[in-house]
């Protein structure tokens, strides 16, 4: 092989791996209620998802000193929703609840996370948002609900 190509062959072969190595992200666009009962992590609005796109956190609480509960507020999606975080030091059931809409539940280690699903906020003003969650070393069934904000 000529010299003149064995140097951009190399940056080309270094750039497709690095490509396939660290795959970019799956997203969804959503819009208004399209948004509902759909993962922030995934479902957004410009290229980039709900819970990227500089949420916040409305209110928060902590239930038994192991779930650490969140009301999460997308402006870029205008959509809510529940992320739970443990914050105790080994592995456990946690949930995240966002009143009256939606729930998730899985078994999570230390400072992992767990959301439920967004709902579109603006057919609801003046709703009393509230964001539950909690934590258990067995699997957590429908009617548990924990902690709650506000």
């Amino acid at each position: 092989m000529n010299n003149r190509f064995v140097i951009p062959t190399l940056i080309l072969l270094v750039i497709i791996i690095g490509m396939t190595a660290y795959p970019v992200a799956a997203f969804t666009a959503c819009s208004g209620s399209s948004c509902n009962a759909t993962d922030p992590s995934i479902y957004g609005m410009n290229g980039t998802a709900c819970s990227q796109g500089s949420p916040v956190t409305d209110e928060y609480t902590t239930y038994g000193g192991l779930a650490y509960v969140e009301l999460r507020l997308s402006g870029l999606c205008n959509t809510r929703w529940t992320r739970t975080t443990n914050i105790g030091s080994q592995a456990y059931y946690i949930k995240a609840l966002l009143k009256g809409f939606y729930w998730d539940m899985g078994y999570k280690a230390a400072n992992d996370v767990i959301w439920s699903d967004q709902q579109y906020s603006w057919p609801y003003p003046g709703f009393n948002w509230q964001a539950c969650g909690t934590w258990s070393t067995q699997p957590i069934g429908d009617g548990v609900i924990g902690g709650c904000t506000n």
